[in-house]
């Protein structure tokens, strides 16, 4: 067959190609093995790929083999107008229900490419969180993968979770842009690893920073380790979603971002969070129904932090703070810090217990321990207690 037009349901172009045929000892046909080059090729179909996908050339070797009533995709080669993908499979042609198990890479290509290709029926929510929240940035490679029946598709309800292992999105992007949380500003110029599977949607990333806003009216980078975004069940849209991140950055800068919204963790505590100095490598557990209405978006939060060099500017009371170093826990219902510190100079260990709900307000402590000789106690201004 040479240059064969066609024009089948959307997808339109010219086809070259061969086919020849086996046949078995009962002379009965048993393999047809085909292979085609396509031009020109052009894919419109508005209900499944949100743009129009231009093919200028294609190259498919396969067979349909008789005994499995099935067709065995040997290599599908694709040059598109977003870059090169090629695929590899069977499709089982089981009487009303076939089955698929196909397998498609893609290469490098722009972020817009990748939602180009994304089929508009294969996770709609998922997809409009990346089309929300992925900024610039390239695909480095990614696959789709599909096991799974026409009628794991057709016969599932809507909101029911399909088979975890039904189908796998695999994208690995660089030099993107990712918002974890509304509200919250954009981990820049990091390396991202988007995961979708029957059920669940997961996206790691590795590296990048946080521009916070620091009180001087620039930014303050909190520079980020990793950070993972999971949900078991993206069909849910009530269902919590884990966002965990480590990081690390300025003291002062954190604590406020920690107060703002969503979080506004530390607005019933009495202190002047600005007036704090030093560094803090912080561990975040976000949990919060991202795809739910803002209403029902009820968050719970569990940060552990690490500060060294902490200081208090000025005089806290009769106090000066310097050379702070401990462990900071910071959840919905409490502020704990245990550690070191120089207070006036002398070096002690101290312990903050400040709840966070109203009802316990009266229960906050502060406390500070450890060995000291009579000046040390005169210059923590308890020269009293060193005569007694």
């Amino acid at each position: 067959m040479r240059d064969a037009r066609f024009h089948l349901a959307g997808v339109a172009g010219q086809l070259s190609g061969s086919a020849s045929y086996e046949q078995n000892q009962d002379n009965r046909l048993s393999t047809i093995s085909f292979a085609f080059d396509g031009t020109g090729a052009r894919v419109e179909l508005p209900r499944l790929l949100k743009q129009t996908l231009t093919i200028p050339r294609a190259k498919l070797i396969g067979n349909y083999d008789f005994s499995r009533d099935a067709i065995e995709i040997d290599r599908l080669e694709l040059e598109h107008n977003f870059g090169t993908s090629t695929a590899s499979g069977v499709v089982t042609l089981n009487e009303r229900n076939p089955h698929f198990d196909i397998r498609t890479d893609f290469g490098a290509m722009a972020r817009a490419g990748a939602e180009g290709l994304w089929p508009l029926t294969i996770s709609p929510r998922g997809r409009d969180w990346v089309e929300r929240n992925l900024f610039g940035g390239r695909l480095r490679a990614g696959s789709f993968s599909i096991n799974a029946s026409l009628e794991d598709f057709t016969r599932r309800q809507k909101g029911d979770p399909m088979r975890e292992d039904a189908i796998l999105l695999d994208l690995d992007f660089e030099d993107i842009g990712v918002r974890y949380l509304a509200g919250m500003p954009v981990l820049e110029n990091t390396s991202a690893r988007f995961f979708l599977r029957g059920s669940s949607m997961e996206v790691r990333s590795v590296g990048g920073a946080i521009n916070l806003p620091a009180a001087n009216g620039e930014t303050s980078p909190l520079k980020v380790e990793t950070v993972r975004f999971f949900t078991p069940n993206s069909r849910d849209p009530l269902q919590a979603v884990d966002i965990n991140f480590v990081g690390a950055g300025v003291t002062r800068d954190i604590m406020r971002a920690i107060n703002r919204p969503p979080l506004r963790a530390l607005q019933k505590v009495d202190f002047d969070f600005e007036r704090l100095s030093g560094t803090v490598r912080a561990e975040v557990a976000l949990q919060v129904p991202v795809f739910a209405p803002p209403a029902k978006r009820k968050l719970r939060f569990n940060v552990q932090a690490q500060t060294r060099d902490l200081q208090v500017e000025g005089a806290l009371g009769p106090f000066t703070l310097t050379q702070g170093r401990g462990d900071i826990s910071i959840t919905n219902e409490m502020l704990q810090a245990v550690g070191r510190v120089k207070v006036n100079g002398v070096d002690g260990g101290f312990s903050w217990q400040q709840p966070l709900v109203a009802t316990q307000s009266d229960k906050a402590r502060l406390a500070v321990h450890g060995f000291f000789a009579p000046q040390d106690i005169a210059d923590l201004g308890q020269g009293w207690a060193a005569s007694r």
